[in-house]
């Protein structure tokens, strides 16, 4: 959802910032969560670079008054640890781990030793 953000907005609502964040990255992802959630947002005072310097301002996020509260509590929401039996990727055992990578290992090193016999026999 992208609006513009000026002085003269159709519905006249205020804007007002939520949060200050120390990178674009930051604010961009915070703008997404809200957004997936309904809530429009913009973010203002962004980096900018150009040619022979550029200038350095910290991100804010803006949302309109009314949606204030809601934004900030899924923020929080988005902050808290998932729990284990809730992820969709299974967590793959440190032990079922190295014995997969020994056997990645193993079928490597053993190709890799054919290819240089294979090579030897044709250089013979």
């Amino acid at each position: 959802m992208i609006f513009r953000y000026n002085d003269k907005m159709e519905n006249q609502e205020e804007l007002i910032t939520i949060k200050t964040y120390y990178s674009d990255a930051e604010a961009d992802f915070a703008k997404n969560i809200l957004e997936a959630n309904g809530i429009k947002t913009i973010v203002a005072g962004r980096t900018s670079m150009w040619a022979g310097g550029g200038a350095s301002f910290s991100p804010e996020l803006k949302v309109f008054k009314k949606d204030a509260e809601k934004a900030l509590k899924i923020l929080e929401e988005a902050k808290q640890p998932v729990e284990q039996k809730d992820r969709d990727i299974p967590m793959i055992k440190r032990k079922e781990f190295l014995s997969s990578f020994r056997a990645v290992m193993i079928f490597a090193g053993l190709l890799l030793l054919a290819i240089l016999i294979f090579s030897w026999f044709i250089n013979r």
